[in-house]
Order: C-alpha cells, then structure tokens, then sequence
C-alpha cells in the first residue's frame, strides 16, 4: 500500500505541475516545486535526525533517506490550499496587491488537508510518531500537526509569492532565494509548533 501511495502522490504532483504549466509557465514550475522540494528535503532531514517527532515506514522511493514523496509534500498541498483560496475569493495569490484575507484561508486549507492526510498515513503506517504529545488526534498523531500544516503552507505561499514578484519570472533566480529562506521557514514553523504544544499542554493541564 505505501508504495502504491507513492506512485499516486507523484502522479498527483505531475498533473499539478501540469495545471500550474498551463495556467502560469513553465518557469513558475520550476521554481514553486524546485524550491518546495529543497524545502521539503531539509525540513524532513533536519525533523527526522534533530527532532524527536517521527520516523517513516517501510517507504521504497527514497532520496538521502528521505522519501520522494515528502520532498514533494509542501509543494503539492500549498498549491492546492492557493488555488481553493483564490478560487474562494476570485483573485490571484500571487499578483494581488494584497493577501492578508486570503491567509487565513490557506491555512485553513491546509489544517483540513492534515486531517486526511495524517489519517490515512497513520492506518497504512506511513509515519511512526516518537513524540509525546499532551493531546493526540488519529493513530498516536500530535494534535499540533494541522496547525504544523497551516503554519507551512502560509510560509512558503508567503515565500514564493514575495520572490516571484521580485526576480519577474526568473526560476533560477526564485529557486535560489527559495533555497536561502529555506531554512528561515523550517525554523519559524519548528518554533510555531513550540509554541501552540506550550499552549496545547497548558490548556490540558490546568
């Protein structure tokens, strides 16, 4: 089952990339699931050897231990989450002059896809949790994972859009900087999970 949910979510990923082909450019492609993927590589490198949160299952298409389809996972959901907002509101994430309503709704997005995710990942073994929450959801699965999910997508959507405006189209010049705020982003949303478990743990033990 896991391998065959690997080869579904790559699938996924291609008729995403083509969808964002046709809509954007190729150029947008490159840049939005290349520096997505830097991201996601050192976000599951850094999570798995320096954090007590999870290890994988029995994954086979690996890369640097990490499977492909983690490497694929916050480029694949972000778009999702921007294209449902801007669908919701009927107006581009990335050229609007402003997106402080559309946020929320990613976010948003994003916390629900966790939920299914998450799911689905914890029946099929896909990710074994070591951390010891104060609450969990599904599977032994920490109740901070959708919030971990909002917090990204939000982060990188915020990412991409600010360097897409300022390299004007240029994808080997969106991934670099993508690749330098790369780890910015790892440790804001590290630190925003510190902080909502702080609360979460408060909240249960009072």
């Amino acid at each position: 089952m896991i391998l065959l949910t690997e080869f579904i979510i790559i699938l996924i990923a291609a008729g995403l990339m083509f969808h964002a082909w046709r809509l954007e450019s190729q150029a947008y492609v490159l840049a939005f699931w290349g520096g997505g993927a830097v991201l996601g590589l050192l976000r599951e490198l850094v999570v798995v050897k320096f954090t007590p949160l999870y290890t994988y299952g029995d994954f086979t298409l690996m890369i640097l231990g990490v499977p492909i389809i983690m490497i694929l996972f916050w480029s694949n959901f972000t778009y999702i989450a921007m294209r449902w907002t801007e669908n919701i509101l009927d107006r581009s994430f990335t050229d609007s002059p402003r997106v402080d309503d559309q946020l929320p709704l990613i976010f948003l997005v994003m916390a629900a896809i966790a939920i299914a995710v998450e799911a689905y990942a914890s029946q099929f073994g896909m990710i074994v949790w070591k951390a010891e929450p104060v609450l969990t959801l599904w599977g032994d699965t920490p109740a901070i994972v959708p919030f971990g999910y909002g917090a990204m997508g939000v982060l990188y959507a915020l990412a991409f859009r600010g360097v897409w405006l300022r390299v004007a189209g240029s994808w080997r010049q969106a991934l670099l900087y993508l690749a330098v705020l790369s780890p910015v982003i790892i440790l804001m949303q590290l630190g925003f999970l510190l902080v909502v478990k702080v609360l979460i743990g408060l909240s249960f033990s009072a």
